[in-house]
């Protein structure tokens, strides 16, 4: 009831449905089980074990485990950065993986997990590197900004039947408010 039907399988149409408090995959009960794979919302813009694991070793661990999702959070003001190749001062494990931008890296770990069949859930956790504004925007990055750059998100990864959710901004709070309807803080207007 954990894991998701094979891959093969998944070429197929999802569908996802709440019912009494219950989620439901494909009409079956389904438990979700995941991780939160910190590091592309961090100065190293990549996932953090990323130089001590390969990437099928981790996503193995993971499947024998019975997680069947990861949540990858990210950095909107990196989104800048992710086209720049990634210069790692330790040495990845996967050299697939060097030499690749973090829109680059996003992308393979989204293909890769779903060759294990794990979901995946992306996160705009940051604005930067260093704290979680109260708004999804702030005075460096403005509404528009912040919406091109899920823009680049969500095309890399259209078409990936394994990316099932979005936290459109982690922990807002503060001058955030909820059907208020001040465009410049309401959430639900967002």
């Amino acid at each position: 009831c954990y894991m998701l039907p094979t891959a093969e399988n998944n070429a197929k149409k999802l569908e996802w449905k709440t019912e009494n408090g219950e989620l439901f995959f494909n009409d079956k009960p389904f438990h979700l089980k995941g991780v939160s794979w910190f590091g592309f919302e961090t100065p190293a813009r990549m996932p953090h074990g990323l130089w001590q694991n390969d990437l099928d070793s981790l996503l193995s661990f993971l499947k024998e485990n019975n997680f069947n999702a990861i949540r990858l959070p990210f950095s909107i003001v990196l989104m800048h950065y992710y086209k720049e190749s990634i210069q790692w001062n330790m040495p990845l494990l996967d050299q697939f993986l060097h030499g690749k931008t973090s829109l680059q890296m996003i992308e393979l770990i989204v293909d890769k997990a779903a060759e294990y069949d794990i979901l995946i859930m992306l996160d705009f956790h940051r604005i930067n590197e260093e704290v979680i504004p109260e708004l999804w925007y702030d005075q460096e990055m403005s509404p528009e900004q912040i919406m091109q750059a899920w823009d680049q998100v969500l095309t890399l990864v259209k078409g990936k039947w394994n990316v099932f959710a979005l936290d459109l901004k982690n922990e807002p709070h503060g001058a955030a408010t909820w059907g208020s309807g001040n465009e410049w803080t309401d959430w639900n207007l967002a």
